[in-house]
């Protein structure tokens, strides 16, 4: 990850510190800290606290901005503003009520035609001609295929992944959760391939300037894929999020096909996840489609009293 470069640097470094010390994932903070400070370097490169003006400019809509993650960009400067008053710096608290309240988001489920298109085109990628095309189509394949966050991926580092054994480590992920993975044969191979181009890095997914690429960055090459691939246009896209959630309902739906209890598979499912509780493991219950809702071989009534939603 750069460096920060403002006034503020100090202070942000110090506020990941400290929020990794109390067991908050670092990966939800850092991103949005930086584009916070190319704005500060942008428009007030001169100050030194952080003040009113500073803060409710950052706090604008901004176009084609859900409000989602306009919440998410608002929360991380609050934090940090409480964060500099609590050590005795000056700074400007937003208001709680500036913050936009959450938007459920229902997650989009590709089909296996679409899933097939679309790595089709990530396979055909030359708009760069350089190491980034080579990304794109492992990156994605890794996120449906092992249900991973966007976030994971893109945080491994190259001794993450066990290229002998076929294996993922996924370290300090949401709530500090770790797990290991085992890669099915095809993302094996296509990982040993991708490996043998990008050469020696510290990160598996490596820009070109060797740093660790940004969630916005994948957020963004996903939309252009869907674009140019035919699947609709550049707004209407799904979220890289989705990925994991149309693998979760899969592996589901295959279980049921295979005739396994989703009683018994619970636990494994739980693990693969990297869910901390049996409760976020049920919110996929909530999305999975009608024919496994109505399927007689599961007596969903026994998840009633568990199921208060969930962490995806």
């Amino acid at each position: 990850m750069k460096e920060f470069k403002s006034n503020l640097s100090k202070s942000m470094n110090d506020f990941l510190v400290l929020k990794e010390a109390l067991g908050f994932s670092r990966n939800s903070y850092e991103p949005k800290l930086h584009t916070f400070d190319d704005f500060i370097l942008e428009k007030y490169p001169e100050k030194i606290a952080l003040d009113e003006e500073m803060v409710q400019q950052w706090a604008l809509a901004r176009n084609g901005e859900s409000q989602n993650g306009r919440r998410a960009r608002l929360h991380v400067i609050r934090g940090f503003g409480k964060y500099l008053k609590y050590t005795g710096q000056e700074a400007f608290v937003l208001d709680s009520e500036q913050i936009p309240r959450q938007m459920q988001y229902i997650p989009y489920i590709f089909t296996e035609n679409e899933l097939k298109i679309l790595f089709d085109y990530m396979d055909t990628l030359i708009w760069h001609q350089d190491i980034r095309d080579k990304v794109i189509p492992v990156l994605y394949r890794m996120m449906y295929c092992c249900a991973l966050r966007p976030s994971e991926p893109l945080a491994l580092k190259r001794e993450d992944v066990d290229l002998v054994q076929g294996t993922i480590s996924i370290f300090n992920s949401k709530r500090h959760s770790n797990r290991i993975l085992q890669m099915g044969e095809d993302l094996w191979q296509y990982c040993k391939q991708f490996d043998r181009i990008a050469g020696e890095r510290q990160w598996f997914f490596s820009s070109p300037k060797g740093e660790r690429f940004l969630n916005t960055w994948s957020r963004y090459q996903f939309m252009v894929c869907w674009k140019k691939s035919g699947l609709g246009t550049f707004g209407s896209a799904p979220r890289p999020y989705d990925f994991r959630h149309s693998a979760a309902t899969r592996i589901i739906m295959n279980w049921q096909d295979e005739g396994k209890s989703f009683e018994s598979m619970v636990l494994a499912f739980q693990t693969f996840m990297g869910h901390k509780n049996i409760k976020d493991s049920l919110y996929y219950l909530k999305i999975i489609p009608e024919r496994l809702l109505t399927s007689p071989g599961i007596d969903w009534s026994r998840f009633d009293d568990l199921y208060q939603g969930g962490v995806r």
